[in-house]
């Protein structure tokens, strides 16, 4: 392991700053007031931290002027969303590519897409499965889903959050996309089995379908995938 990521791995080795970083992954860029609220830190602390993940170029400052008089305000935004926190550093990225690029050349994209969805569809069971045994859980509604199943989702890295929106229909967004390095060459194939993933977990709430919206491997800022309430859409 080299010296810069050997200074990231001890940058992140403790909670505030991973939570930080969740944060600007989440939100965008935020101030050392805006941080201080989310997370609970006095500024002084949280510009110790700051400067930390500064110098390991995982963060960078920027100065933004007010509408009116007053100093600008420091705004700091994730430099990298997506770091290898391995330690050592692994190499499962380009075994796991490999075998995609393999698959499609031996198999053609329908098959490669048909895997990866029954991939996915197997996380989610497993997941849902685990989580209702876990908690005694017979009847899975929206709150259950936010209680248990997004923390899930969050262990893996992800920085998930939901929200219900108008129709009825559930947008979760997910602001680190933690298939990115193998998503970013098939970002369309790989999207199938998060597809995937989040409608076997959609079948346990209910009539919904799952609709990938936006891809963070297609340059957008989230991946968003909208749970369709099927219900809610024929009463309409």
């Amino acid at each position: 392991m080299d010296v810069k990521e050997t200074e990231v791995h001890r940058a992140l080795s403790v909670e505030p700053r991973r939570q930080v970083l969740g944060l600007l992954a989440s939100y965008g860029p935020l101030s050392l007031e805006d941080l201080s609220r989310k997370t609970g830190l006095k500024t002084i602390t949280l510009r110790h931290h700051m400067r930390i993940l500064e110098n390991t170029g995982l963060v960078e400052s920027f100065l933004k002027g007010r509408d009116g008089p007053g100093r600008p305000t420091q705004l700091y935004t994730i430099v990298s969303r997506y770091v290898n926190l391995s330690f050592p550093k692994r190499q499962y990225e380009m075994l796991t590519q490999h075998l995609l690029e393999f698959l499609l050349k031996k198999k053609g994209e329908k098959y490669t897409v048909s895997i990866l969805r029954e991939i996915g569809a197997k996380l989610g069971e497993q997941l849902m499965k685990n989580l209702s045994f876990q908690y005694g859980i017979q009847r899975w509604d929206e709150d259950k889903f936010s209680e248990y199943v997004l923390p899930e989702i969050a262990k893996m890295g992800s920085y998930p959050s939901l929200t219900k929106r108008a129709d009825g229909s559930l947008e979760i967004r997910i602001s680190n996309c933690i298939f990115y390095e193998v998503a970013k060459a098939n970002p369309k194939i790989v999207c199938e089995g998060h597809k995937a993933f989040f409608q076997t977990i959609a079948n346990y709430l209910g009539k919904y379908e799952a609709v990938n919206e936006y891809c963070i491997a297609e340059g957008n800022r989230h991946c968003i995938t909208i749970l369709k309430n099927l219900e809610a859409a024929r009463k309409v």
